[in-house]
């Protein structure tokens, strides 16, 4: 067995998820709340096997599987970062806030960062 160590207290993921999942939201956000859930679940079972001794081959499975669903969690944590970011340009656009132009030089004024 590996020196992973789980805490119940330690997360409070199936409260986060269950919140969540109720919000409904984007397809991205939605993704995130399934791999979120995946993740709980599959730290409960991991948990569950190191407390009821299961043969090592059955840790590592579980130990895989909570490496997976965390890869997937970290995917889908980008997905909705990148859509909010996308989202937060289109509101910029539609107000106007783009990056700001550039201050015209004076005729004499040389610039020195240029």
């Amino acid at each position: 067995m590996s020196g992973i160590s789980i805490s119940a207290s330690s997360t409070n993921l199936g409260k986060v998820a269950a919140v969540s999942e109720a919000s409904g939201g984007s397809p991205a956000q939605r993704a995130y709340d399934r791999a979120l859930k995946r993740l709980d679940e599959a730290q409960k079972k991991l948990a569950q096997d190191v407390l009821e001794r299961a043969p090592e081959e059955v840790v590592k499975v579980s130990e895989a599987r909570v490496e997976a669903a965390a890869a997937a969690l970290q995917a889908a944590a980008a997905a909705v970062a990148h859509e909010q970011a996308d989202a937060q340009r289109a509101q910029q656009a539609e107000v106007g806030q783009g990056v700001p132009a550039p201050e015209p030089r004076r005729g004499s004024e040389v610039d020195v960062y240029a």
